[in-house]
């Protein structure tokens, strides 16, 4: 089995993705939407061959500090590694991965698996955690079994008071959710935002894979979500309503209207997300279904990188 790297995106890997256990970070629309949105991130991938064909690739980005950089697959928490047809590919793509350390420059890598398998010999390994909904049984099944009562009287309450969600088709309507976005960031005491360019390059890109739905009321738009939608499941990746419409549930709305569209188009999982350790947030994804599901966070570093993480260490 031969590994190259390239630095480009080809038509070879949507295909694996869309044939192996792969998610939407896997995907053209993300690595390409966050290349262009992020010029400062190098991306790169391993592709593993075999008898001329390939059988996986491993995509990930490099992240400068000062002169030194970081590999990981995938940036910002979002799930990568390997995505291959075969386990032979996956070890050997792996093990690839690893020996970008040998370069003087690269001081870490890193990789996310969604899968949470067992742990990778040489790699640290943490876990975290998302909320799945399983959606194989449908909706009629999931509101009357799953879905807690109280999201039952919110929904309704929220259809009531003239709450209406559509699927966003303009450049507008996703401006409208980014100010939303942002409002809602600075009023939770600020931090790191994603840029508004993002949205856009994932909404042009992304096809039915990337969907923007808002919700409405008396003909303005007070909140949305953004999906990401591959294989058998729908990823919640952003979403957010306005303060001010808060007792109108348009949150709780959207909810049930995406569900409901992902299990009449046959989605089997619905992903809502980390909840960062918050009760409340756990409490909610749980009132709609959600189930736990842990997944693996790997690590390695270089001897360079062990330094460099015990000195920040024995600062803080």
């Amino acid at each position: 089995m031969r590994i190259r790297t390239v630095d480009a995106y080809t038509n070879e890997f949507d295909d694996i993705a869309c044939r192996c256990e792969a998610t939407f970070y896997h995907s053209r629309a993300w690595v390409e939407g966050l290349a262009v949105t992020y010029p400062h991130l190098s991306f790169r991938s391993l592709v593993a061959e075999d008898g001329g064909a390939s059988t996986g690739f491993l995509p990930f980005f490099y992240l400068s500090r000062g002169p030194l950089r970081v590999a990981w697959s995938m940036p910002f928490g979002t799930y990568g590694g390997p995505a291959a047809l075969d386990d032979q590919s996956v070890s050997a793509l792996v093990d690839a991965y690893a020996g970008i350390l040998a370069s003087p420059l690269v001081i870490e890598a890193g990789w996310i698996d969604f899968g949470g398998g067992a742990p990778n010999e040489g790699w640290s390994r943490e876990t975290s955690e998302t909320h799945l909904i399983d959606l194989s049984d449908g909706f009629d099944k999931l509101w009357d079994q799953k879905i807690e009562q109280q999201r039952k009287k919110r929904t309704r309450r929220a259809q009531r008071l003239g709450i209406t969600v559509r699927r966003g088709q303009s450049v507008d309507d996703a401006n409208h959710y980014y100010d939303i976005y942002t409002g809602r960031v600075d009023e939770w005491g600020g931090g790191s935002k994603y840029p508004k360019r993002l949205f856009l390059e994932l909404l042009e890109r992304g096809g039915d894979s990337v969907r923007l739905y808002v919700a409405e009321h008396d003909g303005q738009i007070v909140g949305g979500h953004f999906n990401f939608y591959h294989r058998d499941t729908v990823t919640a990746w952003n979403g957010v309503t306005t303060p001010e419409s808060n007792h109108l549930q348009p949150g709780t709305l959207l909810y049930m209207h995406c569900l409901q569209e992902a299990c009449s188009e046959g989605f089997k999982l619905y992903n809502l997300g980390g909840s960062l350790g918050k009760r409340s947030l756990i409490d909610f994804k749980e009132s709609l279904g959600g189930t736990v599901h842990q997944y693996s966070l790997y690590r390695r570093r270089s001897p360079l990188g062990r330094l460099a993480a015990r000195f920040k260490e024995m600062g803080n």
